[in-house]
């Protein structure tokens, strides 16, 4: 193969889709070490001798720069000293782009096996909560430094410190959304830790209107995050020094409780055999082969289900809940679950 058209294949198979699909994979069958010469020639030929410029670095070099960018995130844990996003302008701007830094390390490192030998939260102290927290407070951050340096300022060599069209690549829009929306509600309650607390009209407009947008996709939880937010703006002092997150989870685990008590009042089910059924449901495995349904269903549960309901058989009962059970946990189940 020519070389030119070894370096389009490369090019094709290594082109970026979207954020699923961030690099190609090319795999040899015949010849392998004619292969690799001819490889090896192409790149000298297209990067004019210096096959730096164009392979990609080891794992070791990524995990290095990886290790790096995640010492600098991870100070930022435990809210130490004065809060990055009340913080100076300079010190906001240094934290965008730490976070960028990492940010693209992780997707790095993300496309090579050896990172399923790695556990974030065992190996680095980087539990799902931390991460969601930094992430939300970096959205938070750009936008507080893009309102103070002008909308449409152009970028100079003192704002190079972080890209501002930068776009994160390991997160989803639904999960910002909810995370940014729990920062600013955090930063709207009282604490003995920080001064006045009290937030503009354009700023409980924004929350208001992120709220509004998370329900266009999840109004479930769009509901209950609105609830509490209602609630914060009413009185925030009797919310002072509480988390936002640790509000809603628990409201969230409420709901989900209520529901579920409900569903199972309704078809004669044992709670805690649908708990279970719920816990390891699969939406996308046949009715009759989720986990637990034989056990959801017996004949013990339905006799005590027919003493109410004397004109339904057992076949009609099982063919009700497994129907039933498949769109109450699409519908209701699964939204207060999904923030990504």
């Amino acid at each position: 193969m020519p070389y030119k058209d070894l370096i389009q294949a490369f090019s094709r198979t290594n082109r970026i889709f979207d954020r699923d699909k961030r690099y190609g994979q090319i795999v040899t069958y015949q010849y392998p070490k004619k292969y690799k010469e001819s490889i090896n020639g192409a790149l000298m030929l297209y990067t004019e001798g210096s096959e730096k410029q164009a392979l990609a670095p080891t794992w070791d070099e990524s995990i290095l720069q990886f290790n790096n960018a995640e010492k600098k995130i991870i100070k930022y844990q435990g809210d130490q000293g004065i809060p990055i996003t009340e913080a100076p302008l300079d010190d906001q701007k240094r934290f965008l782009k730490e976070y960028q830094d990492f940010d693209k390390s992780l997707g790095a490192i993300k496309t090579y096996n050896e990172f399923n030998n790695i556990d974030l939260e065992k190996d680095y102290g980087l539990d799902p909560m931390f991460i969601e927290d930094t992430r939300a407070t970096y959205e938070v951050v750009k936008e507080k430094v893009r309102e103070a340096t002008g909308k449409d300022k152009p970028a100079t060599e003192d704002d190079d410190q972080f890209d501002p069209d930068y776009e994160l690549e390991n997160t989803g829009r639904q999960e910002i959304n909810y995370a940014y929306i729990v920062q600013l509600i955090q930063a709207y309650i009282p604490s003995d830790d920080k001064g006045n607390s009290k937030r503009t009209k354009a700023e409980v407009k924004e929350i208001d209107d992120y709220i509004e947008n998370l329900g266009k996709n999840n109004k479930s939880l769009a509901d209950i995050v609105n609830n509490l937010w209602f609630q914060i703006k009413f009185d925030p002092e009797k919310f002072r020094n509480k988390q936002v997150n640790e509000l809603l989870q628990n409201m969230i685990d409420d709901a989900r409780e209520d529901l579920i008590k409900k569903f199972a009042d309704e078809n004669g089910l044992n709670i805690d055999d649908l708990k279970f059924v719920i816990r390891h449901y699969d939406p996308n495995e046949v009715d009759h082969q989720q986990t637990g349904i034989n056990a959801l269903l017996s004949f013990k549960v339905f006799s005590g289900f027919r003493k109410t309901h004397p004109d339904m058989n057992m076949l009609q009962w099982k063919k009700k809940v497994r129907l039933g059970l498949n769109k109450f946990y699409k519908e209701q189940i699964s939204p207060l679950e999904n923030r990504d």
